[in-house]
This record gives C-alpha cells, structure tokens and sequence, in this order.
C-alpha cells in the first residue's frame, strides 16, 4: 500500500508540474492575441490622405482595424517629440477622419497608434509620411 500511495502522489506532482509549465510556456501567445473580452488584438492601418503632402495645405488622417468602440492614443513622434492626443472609434473598429494642416517645411513626420489591450498600452499601427515642398 505504501509503494502505491507514493507511486501516485509523484504521478500527481508530474500531472500538476506538466499543467503549470503548459500554461506558462502558453501565456504570452495568447496574451498577445487576445484583446479586452477575448477579442483578438488587430493589426490597425493609419492612412494619410493625400500622400505626400505639399507644405502648406490641408491633409486627413484614418485609420481602421483597431478594437471596436475603445479609446485611441495617437504619439506624433517625428520630426520632434511627442504630440499626443486620444480619439475613439466607432463600433466597427475604425478612427474618424481627422483634418489636419501643415506648416511650410519640407519634412518626414511620424505618428503611432496604441490602444489599451491586456492592461498596457500596445502599439497598433504606426504610419509615416512626407511634407513636400
């Protein structure tokens, strides 16, 4: 009785210890595909309208494919750092077209997109564009 009882307590030990290093090595894949409510994370497109865009004039930034109905933070990283603002999207995952103008120097901007998943915030979708004289 006592070879039996010690022969399925290590039968046990292993069961758990193959459970818990499962778990751990399965973790971080499904951290990062899935959202807030067990949505998977998107891959967002941010779009600049025209591209490139003349100094001086008017252009308009889209984006689509974020989570639905949740909050935006846009870092405009280039060519200095950081402006930074927050938008919403609609129920379908998409950013409001935003107008936007220009100054008068030729130069290459950048803006990032991160919104909310998994309790920090993940970059979503990044976009560059040119300033042309």
């Amino acid at each position: 009785m006592l070879l039996s009882s010690r022969l399925y307590r290590k039968f046990g030990v292993l069961v758990v210890g193959t459970l818990v290093i499962s778990a751990l090595a399965a973790g971080p894949t499904l951290a990062a595909r899935k959202g807030r409510g067990g949505q998977t994370t998107p891959t967002a497109t941010l779009t600049v309208i025209p591209n490139p865009v003349p100094v001086n004039s008017s252009f308009t930034l889209t984006g689509s494919g974020f989570l639905p109905s949740a909050f935006v933070q846009l870092v405009w990283s280039r060519p200095t750092c950081c402006f930074s603002e927050g938008w919403g999207t609609d129920s379908s995952g998409n950013l409001w077209p935003h107008p936007y103008t220009t100054g008068n120097a030729a130069m290459t901007y950048g803006v990032d997109a991160y919104q909310w998943v998994n309790g920090k915030f993940t970059l979503m979708g990044t976009v560059t564009f040119d300033v042309v004289p």
